[in-house]
């Protein structure tokens, strides 16, 4: 029997029997007739519109309710869908319509009428009204909170999308035309090929193979690619989708991109990209299903079939239990819902509200109550189902957007456009110590701590407010009064007009950064400025790490130093050696030695190496602090010479006090005996001659005595070689005494001053002194210039380069003659213009060619170890170049001898010249 021969039916029980059912429905029922009179109606609709039921039934439904539009004015009956639908006799369904209650305002509502196709009675249609407000109220804070999520979605720095398997663009956000340069409509508007053409033809194959991947296999997409802006650049994005979802039988993917273009330079720069995903809103109608006493169903709408999809037979059936069945058969979880079911018609005084989950995910909002009347006779359950998935699925959605924002590792703080705080997050409150309620409606300016300079400020707000994005650093104050530092990112909130309503600042904490970065720049600084070399080395020796110092002593560029190992710049260095070095660090954790270093161009000098070992991020390494010794190592040997010297002359200072004067006496007692033995030499002589006459007179006897005694004396001998005894023990004498003073005069100290020094007398005691070191193995010729004036210089330092060079020479001859040979030593002065010239030459070996240019190089020698220190032909080009400003050089030729000539300025100037390389020739 159907609804409309109910209520024609002239039984009283029958009728109110059907009044007590339609005043359980929830939503407003009513009848009208042709002429849109109301024939009947329920409680539900009553309680909506305010009237009583002798106040609507007989009443023109549209006169009463439907008379006027929303904005106050008239509503034309002939313009009122209801009245077009009795008269053509169609059913209509409105979704959006109104009535006036009577109490004169406005109720939104959704109707459905449903003309009888063969009325009986006066009843010709039946209109079904559903309460729309609270769903309206509902979609205008889903619409708010809509586009606030919208202006959040469109403030960060990423491009959410949404497309089809084809890459049809279904949605992409406006941030698109910033990051692209398209707008939101081109993009959407001009099918797949455009962003499929957009990408660069190197990246096109791997990206739409990924893509095909996320609708094929539900592999995530997560690729990064080159696409071209519509200027015709090309830029890089990051561009993910990891999920999917069907919209009418349709899969598509949701996903975001953002530009990466920094990242892929190099250019190491963080930046905040968060998505916001879009929900979208739905609002239904319910399903209704009637059931008498038994269970049995009595009524159901168009929406309940709709809802769970019944099956034609099952709907023409008016069995319940098979459908019952089906819907069994639709649920996710049906055990408990069949149990509620079960129990509910066990206790007909109950009312009941649920959700309820289907297998294809939908999610129902299930009311049942049942209808009793005044009595409280049960007559049946009426039950209603609203799709709620799309509000469900909503309420997550904005959950977890409002949990991502509230669970932010970064701080959030809204203003509105006046610069008024309305919103900030828990990191906010953790950083500044904060609370919402503290800074609610007050100036973010209550944090700043006076630091930076108000054009900071004045550059922030003019960027802003012409609705420009600016990034920079701030430095606030927390309420403590702690000072912090954050990396702030502030950007214009605007509505549909373009006009800005808010500002939305993400803000991270990087005080400890800033510290961290102030430290590193304070360490790197002074590692660069440093005066030593400072190296880092791993344990195969490989260096890491160079400063400055260690490129310009090593003459290497940072890139090159950072290609070699410890055993390309330290020729003392061994792989063996450096390992055993390297576990003796590690042992003592610090080390102290001396060693060589090699340039690029193969200068060798000394080095004092402080080695320290240390472990970080799970490496080891060496860390070296490296001092080139080369100038101290000079004035050691200086200093050590001087001290020689100074000893030399304080011995034969001592020497010549002691010699000198038995030498004076030895040289007057030989003078007189020289004088005496004439005087002698004539008496003896006188003597003899007169002993000869008077032979005769004395006797043979006497005679023969005295010639015996002469023969026996050897009286001839003496009187032949005494002269030469004497002469020869004067000479000596001499020669003592020349020694001791060429002695004292080479050894004596220099002053403070440079001082007037005959340098052929300085050169000929120097000769004297050397004498042992070249008398077995050459001899020494001189030719001094007797025209040479007197040399301002220190004699002291002079006399110490000749003696190095009369050493150096004598070893090159003996390395040359053979045994029982000797070769040949010249030493020259002569006036070349405003210098004097010294040359030493010898015929020996030469110098070879591969060294000559490393001949004044600090400790290069080329004699055997314990021959030599390397420092003789260094002292000679330190105390003739930097102190005399004079020069040194040699010509050599291999197998024939070598030359070395010094020049030095006969009156020097006041300031010495600066210190000049060593040449092979002068220039």
């Amino acid at each position: 029997m159907s609804l409309h021969q109910l209520f024609q039916g002239t039984s009283a029980q029958l009728q109110t029997e059907m009044q007590l059912i339609l005043n359980t429905i929830v939503e407003g029922l009513c009848g009208a007739d042709a002429q849109g009179n109301a024939t009947f109606c329920n409680e539900a609709l009553l309680r909506m519109t305010g009237y009583r039921m002798e106040e609507v039934v007989g009443k023109n439904l549209h006169a009463l309710l439907h008379n006027r539009r929303p904005d106050g004015n008239p509503y034309p009956g002939e313009e009122c869908p209801l009245t077009k639908a009795l008269e053509s006799r169609q059913p209509i369904h409105l979704l959006q319509e109104f009535l006036w209650r009577k109490d004169g305002s406005c109720l939104p509502i959704e109707y459905r009428a449903h003309p009888l196709p063969q009325p009986t009675g006066l009843t010709a249609c039946v209109i079904a009204v559903h309460d729309i407000s609270q769903q309206e109220q509902a979609i205008a804070s889903l619409r708010i909170n809509e586009e606030r999520f919208r202006r959040i979605l469109a403030s960060v720095a990423e491009v959410a999308w949404t497309a089809d398997r084809n890459r049809q663009t279904i949605y992409i956000s406006p941030k698109v035309e910033s990051v692209l340069g398209y707008t939101k409509p081109e993009i959407c508007s001009s099918g797949p090929l455009l962003r499929s053409g957009l990408i660069h033809p190197e990246d096109f194959g791997r990206v739409s193979r990924s893509y095909r991947a996320l609708f094929e296999s539900q592999r995530p997409f997560d690729e990064e690619y080159r696409i071209r802006r519509k200027d015709g650049t090309w830029i890089w994005i990051h561009d993910r989708a990891t999920g999917l979802h069907q919209e009418n039988k349709i899969t598509y993917a949701d996903g975001v991109f953002g530009d990466i273009t920094r990242r892929k330079r190099a250019e190491a720069e963080l930046q905040w990209k968060t998505a916001f995903l879009e929900a979208q809103a739905n609002s239904t109608i319910e399903g209704i299903l009637v059931v008498d006493s038994r269970g049995r169903r009595l009524f159901h709408n168009q929406r309940f079939v709709e809802l769970f999809r019944m099956p034609p037979d099952l709907v023409a059936n008016r069995d319940h239990r098979p459908m019952l069945k089906y819907a069994a058969t639709l649920l996710k979880n049906p055990e408990p819902v069949m149990a509620k079911i079960h129990h509910l018609n066990q206790h007909p005084d109950e009312t009941s509200r649920d959700e309820i989950e289907l297998l294809n995910g939908m999610v129902v909002d299930r009311y049942s109550a049942p209808v009793i009347d005044k009595e409280g006779v049960y007559y049946g359950r009426i039950w209603t189902f609203r799709d709620i998935t799309e509000r469900k699925r909503n309420e997550e959605m904005l959950q977890k957007l409002s949990l991502a924002v509230e669970q932010s590792p970064a701080s959030v703080l809204i203003t509105n456009a006046s610069g008024d705080i309305s919103y900030v997050n828990q990191k906010f409150t953790e950083v500044t110590g904060y609370k919402l309620s503290e800074v609610l409606d007050r100036n973010p300016r209550l944090l700043n701590a006076r630091v930076s300079p108000p054009e900071h400020f004045r550059n922030l707000w003019s960027t802003i407010t012409r609705g420009d994005e600016w990034k920079g650093e701030l430095c606030n104050r927390k309420k403590s009064g702690e000072i912090y530092w954050e990396a702030a990112t502030i950007r214009p909130i605007t509505d549909a007009q373009g006009t800005i309503t808010s500002y939305l600042a993400l803000k991270e904490d990087i005080t400890e950064r800033r510290r961290a970065e102030r430290e590193l720049w304070l360490t790197k600084a002074s590692l660069e400025n440093a005066s030593a070399g400072v190296f880092w080395m791993d344990p195969q020796a490989h260096i890491v790490y160079a400063n400055e110092a260690a490129c310009r002593s090593l003459e290497y560029s940072r890139e090159e130093l950072i290609s070699l190992s410890v055993l390309d710049i330290d020729p003392s260095f061994s792989a063996e050696s450096w390992s055993k070095a390297w576990e003796e660090c590690k042992r003592r954790g610090s080390v102290t030695l001396e060693s060589q270093h090699k340039s690029k161009q193969g200068r060798i000098f000394p080095v004092e190496i402080t080695a320290s070992y240390v472990e970080f991020d799970g490496q080891e390494y060496s860390f070296a602090f490296v001092r080139d010794v080369t100038e101290r190592r000079e004035l050691e040997t200086q200093l050590r010479q001087a001290q020689k010297l100074e000893g030399i002359g304080q011995l034969a200072a001592g020497i010549a006090h002691e010699i000198n004067t038995p030498t004076q006496f030895v040289s007057d007692n030989l003078t007189f005996l020289r004088e005496a033995w004439k005087a002698i030499h004539e008496l003896l002589e006188l003597y003899r001659s007169e002993t000869q006459k008077a032979a005769a007179s004395m006797g043979n006897e006497a005679t023969a005595a005295l010639l015996a005694a002469e023969r026996k004396l050897d009286l001839e001998f003496i009187v032949a070689e005494a002269p030469h005894a004497i002469e020869q023990s004067l000479d000596g004498a001499q020669r003592v005494a020349r020694i001791v003073r060429a002695m004292k005069e080479f050894s004596h100290p220099d002053s403070a001053e440079k001082t007037e020094t005959d340098l052929n007398r300085a050169i000929e005691s120097t000769i004297t002194v050397a004498r042992n070191e070249w008398k077995y193995v050459a001899d020494l010729s001189t030719q001094f210039d007797p025209a040479l004036p007197r040399v301002v210089c220190f004699p002291g330092d002079i006399n110490q380069v000749i003696l190095n060079l009369l050493v150096n020479a004598a070893h090159a001859i003996k390395e040359k003659i053979k045994e029982s040979e000797k070769g040949l030593i010249m030493v020259s002065t002569a006036v070349r213009g405003d210098f004097a010239e010294i040359s030493v030459t010898d015929n020996g070996t030469g110098i070879p060619e591969a060294v000559r240019m490393r001949i004044f190089d600090p400790f290069f020698t080329t004699k055997e170890v314990g021959k030599g220190t390397g420092q003789g032909l260094t002292l000679a080009h330190t105390l003739i170049v930097k102190k005399h400003s004079g020069k040194i050089w040699f010509e050599t030729e291999m197998g024939r001898g070598t030359t070395f000539f010094i020049r030095l300025p006969i009156k020097p100037s006041e300031q010495p010249k600066t210190a000049q390389a060593p040449l092979a020739t002068p220039s």
